[in-house]
């Protein structure tokens, strides 16, 4: 839906900290992690929260792997994200000819 209303942006962003109560369940270094749509009519529409037990490359890989398969290609496409390496090394293998920052 937000390819075929102009989508311009994926903005990623992660929770680092996860409640107390997580510690028990083994994702203590896990993340919330977000990702929104930014549209040529301004709208931001989120479009993905996964939970991740690690915060490294393969799990990266995954979410913006599937996140491809989904939108696939979007011509001048920006990728906007925290400033982890893993997620903008993942992200540039994923969308090769997005403008990825971070």
């Amino acid at each position: 839906m937000a390819r075929q209303n102009g989508l311009l942006a994926l903005i990623g962003d992660g929770v680092h900290k996860l409640n107390p109560f997580t510690l028990l369940n083994g994702i203590d270094k896990g993340q919330f992690y977000r990702i929104h749509a930014s549209c040529c009519s301004g709208t931001e529409v989120p479009i993905l929260h996964p939970f991740t037990r690690h915060k490294n490359v393969a799990m990266y890989r995954t979410i913006f792997g599937r996140l491809k398969e989904v939108i696939g290609h979007v011509r001048g496409l920006r990728v906007v994200l925290e400033s982890g390496k893993a997620a903008i090394r993942a992200a540039k293998e994923a969308f090769p000819k997005a403008h990825v920052e971070g």
